[in-house]
């Protein structure tokens, strides 16, 4: 039985935990940044106009609708999923062109985001680690337990006849004296306590 390396478990437990705690930072400081810039591009920009068109009302509800899609795609991109950080920049480069999100606050996220490619580099390593995803050592002793257990050929401690019917049998006639028999027992006592 091959006992497996477990050395490597501590170093990748605090890698992940790390990697946990930077998505949390960076969905805070996604949200927070677009609300900053659907407060500045909807609120600020628009309400020194005097004249209110149509067309401006469905831009501003366009620019919500934007900084919405691109909190929840910062909740969803996780270092396993590296197709979702492409698809986020690229919205993002299409916004500050586009003048719906700031170029400053746009790079700051784009910082945010491009910072993430590390972490992305890190989980693959971390797959390919013995033990992933959980790096817990009595869960990979029993695990290994399973899988030696899983080679051999099972054999029932119990013997099973299957020649008799598959009913089930019958209740005993005494158990329908039962009651009958206490409360004889419960007088002869009461009887005998007097």
């Amino acid at each position: 039985m091959k006992i497996p390396d477990t050395s490597h478990y501590g170093k990748c437990r605090t890698l992940m935990i790390k990697q946990k705690q930077h998505h949390k930072l960076r969905v805070g400081l996604i949200a927070f940044a677009m609300l900053e810039n659907a407060f500045w591009r909807i609120v600020i920009l628009h309400a020194e106009e005097t004249i209110y068109s149509l067309g401006e009302f469905f831009l501003e509800i366009g620019i919500l609708l934007y900084c919405a899609i691109i909190v929840i795609l910062g909740v969803f991109i996780v270092p396993k999923k590296p197709e979702l950080l492409v698809i986020t920049c690229i919205l993002i480069l299409i916004g500050m062109m586009s003048g719906w999100i700031a170029w400053y606050i746009g790079m700051i996220m784009l910082g945010l985001f491009l910072l993430q490619i590390p972490e992305t580099k890190r989980t693959t390593w971390l797959k390919q680690q013995e033990g992933y995803p959980y790096f817990n050592e009595r869960l990979t002793e029993q695990t290994q337990n399973f899988k030696n257990f899983k080679k051999k050929s099972y054999q029932s401690e119990y013997k099973f006849d299957n020649s008799q019917d598959a009913e089930m049998p019958s209740i005993p006639e005494f158990a329908q004296d039962i009651p009958e028999q206490l409360s004889a027992d419960l007088t002869a006592t009461e009887t005998t306590a007097k």
